[in-house]
């Protein structure tokens, strides 16, 4: 599987590894949403640092054309949820830009070139606004 599940106590890291395609990631998200532990899942980091990719934008209409509506309807359950994509390569960070304008998703998303960076704005994302 080329991609690790890692679920925490309030949310979900994927750690993408090795050669990524689109019906794989489409497959990952898909069981990650699926999972009992999302409903209570407040944050998903999506890690694609250890990957490589051969997606480009057209796959991303293929992603949209996999059972779009079902996804975006599990999805759109959770809106409060955070999402952060981690990568350093800037194609990676290309097309998850287009991904995340394709899929127009309902949660605050960002990317970014390190975990840890994601991390610290979920944290600051998750606190209790005053």
């Amino acid at each position: 599987m080329p991609c690790r599940i890692e679920w925490k106590k309030d949310g979900v890291l994927g750690v993408f590894e090795g050669q990524l395609d689109v019906t794989e990631f489409f497959r990952v998200i898909m069981s990650i949403i699926s999972h009992p532990n999302y409903k209570k899942c407040r944050y998903r980091i999506y890690d694609f640092s250890h990957a490589t990719t051969n997606m480009n934008s057209e796959d991303l209409h293929t992603l949209s054309a996999m059972n779009y509506h079902s996804m975006m309807s599990r999805i759109s359950n959770h809106e409060d949820k955070v999402t952060a994509f981690v990568s350093q390569d800037e194609g990676n960070k290309a097309l998850l830009s287009q991904f995340i304008t394709a899929m127009q998703l309902p949660s605050k998303r960002q990317i970014f070139s390190s975990v840890e960076e994601a991390t610290d704005w979920i944290q600051s994302e998750l606190q209790p606004k005053k």
